[in-house]
């Protein structure tokens, strides 16, 4: 069997559906509640997304909404309905968000808010959205001293951070194990869940 520790290089023009499971894989997996992606008309993916999109969320339980619409192609965000309800209702985020002016309850609410919030690029507490730990969005607004820059740059809990690094470098490692769907990972990296570990990155 192929190591896990191996990314293939895949074309999105050879295998669209494998290269699109692998950029979403730390959502397929439950590492994160919500990820932006571009799809792009040069290389084919905005019109494979138009064909097959629904079929494919449909397949991994994931839903998606427009965040912008360019020249270039269609940019999305990508989420795990119930896995970002979770983290949105988090004391701690909950908090920041309200700070921010979000007042529905529901994901449907708080993604028209934070799109509405967003100009050309997306705002500061979208790191919640994302599964970033509401003291590291914090300590980014704020500018407070950088402890680690990875995934994203970290200002609290060290340990904690590196662990939800390596989740997500291993669910891209696991997307790409010949023979096997990717939903065979889904909700892999629960918050009880210490798979990750096993993997040294």
């Amino acid at each position: 069997m192929q190591s896990i520790r191996t990314i293939p290089r895949i074309s999105v023009r050879e295998d669209p559906a494998r290269k699109l499971s692998i950029l979403l894989a730390p959502l397929i997996t439950g590492a994160k509640p919500m990820t932006l992606l571009r799809l792009s008309r040069e290389n084919g993916m905005k019109e494979y997304f138009e064909t097959h999109g629904e079929r494919l969320l449909e397949t991994l339980g994931l839903s998606a909404k427009l965040f912008r619409a360019d020249a270039r192609g269609n940019v999305y965000l990508f989420y795990d309905e119930k896995n970002l309800a979770r983290t949105l209702e988090d004391e701690k985020s909950r908090c920041i968000l309200t700070e921010c002016g979000y007042t529905g309850f529901s994901v449907e609410d708080h993604l028209c808010r934070l799109i509405a919030r967003s100009g050309d690029s997306i705002s500061h507490e979208s790191g919640i959205f994302f599964g970033i730990p509401a003291e590291d969005v914090r300590g980014f607004c704020q500018q407070k001293k950088c402890l680690l820059r990875g995934y994203f740059s970290v200002y609290s809990d060290v340990e904690r951070a590196e662990k939800i690094f390596r989740q997500y470098g291993a669910s891209k490692k696991l997307m790409t194990l010949p023979g096997v769907e990717p939903s065979t990972f889904k909700h892999l990296f629960c918050k009880e869940t210490n798979f990750a570990n096993t993997y040294s990155m």
